[in-house]
């Protein structure tokens, strides 16, 4: 039986890009030390939630791939914040919930979509579940969740370091981006595995960090592992565009600054790239709205 989601609200869960991206070394615990600057696009996938009368989580979705279901990011922040809840207001009876996820951002793409999903999800269920949670438990819980999660929870451009969770937020200019997907699932547990990081490379001040030349140091073992991607960075670099990989790939994106110029391209990519333009953003959209609705 499919659940019905009336007259609920729409939680965006916005995509991120990697402006740059530098691994600074490989660490015991497998994780690898980086610095990054996360930036926000409005544009993104939706979520809805509908509070339950027991302490089930259900999740459905427009799309039907069975690993995304099983293996998803949004089930595991709802669990660990139903405990969370469980334990702190043990009066209240119920922290169940029926969740919809309209998916419009790739999976393995670099954009951040599976993170943003549970910072989504855990704002969203702290709503409805009427919890109040303040924004340091909320970072504490999704940092059991991945690297790039509490950036989503944290909801400002910043400067990522350590494995991303040292969050120094900063306001860059606002510019449209064109994001070109060459339909190639990107694994980074693959990626990772597959770099060759022979030495530590030196950690740059912030200051110097953002004067540097924007680079993102995991492209070159992408492009060996996936020649998708070697070929989308291959179609804007002839045309005299400075294309740029996001996270681990596979997602690529070039920099306008109007969004009129971004569909000029636009207009000229070919049919075996998924694309669309976005305007950076300093502020997540997730908090945007969530002002408007309490």
């Amino acid at each position: 039986m499919t659940t019905k989601f009336i007259n609920t609200l729409l939680w965006p869960s916005p995509a991120k890009i990697n402006l740059f991206l530098r691994i600074i070394k490989k660490r015991t615990d497998e994780y690898h030390e980086i610095q990054t600057l996360y930036h926000f696009l409005n544009y993104g996938d939706l979520i809805k939630v509908k509070e339950r009368k027991d302490n089930k989580i259900r999740l459905s979705s427009n799309i039907h791939l069975e690993d995304f279901k099983k293996n998803n990011l949004i089930t595991k922040a709802a669990m660990l914040l139903q405990r969370y809840c469980i334990s702190k207001f043990p009066k209240k009876r119920y922290f169940g919930a029926d969740i919809y996820v309209n998916k419009v951002l790739p999976i393995g793409s670099g954009l951040g979509g599976g993170s943003s999903n549970a910072a989504t999800t855990l704002i969203a269920l702290d709503y409805h579940w009427n919890t109040k949670i303040p924004k340091k438990i909320l970072l504490d819980i999704s940092s059991h969740l991945g690297a790039d999660v509490p950036f989503f929870i944290n909801g400002a451009t910043s400067i990522g370091e350590n494995i991303g969770h040292d969050l120094y937020p900063i306001h860059i200019k606002s510019s449209w981006y064109l994001i070109a997907y060459p339909k190639v699932f990107v694994s980074t547990k693959k990626v990772f595995k597959s770099l060759n990081l022979k030495k530590r490379t030196n950690r740059f001040p912030k200051s110097i960090l953002l004067k540097k030349r924007y680079e993102n140091d995991l492209e070159k073992t992408v492009k060996d592992l996936f020649p998708e991607v070697k070929n989308c960075i291959k179609w804007f670099k002839i045309r005299s565009l400075r294309p740029i990989m996001t996270g681990t790939g596979s997602c690529i994106f070039v920099k306008f600054s109007s969004e009129s110029n971004a569909l000029q391209i636009l207009k000229k990519t070919p049919k075996w790239m998924r694309c669309f333009i976005a305007k950076g953003v300093n502020s997540s959209p997730l908090y945007s709205f969530k002002k408007r609705v309490i």
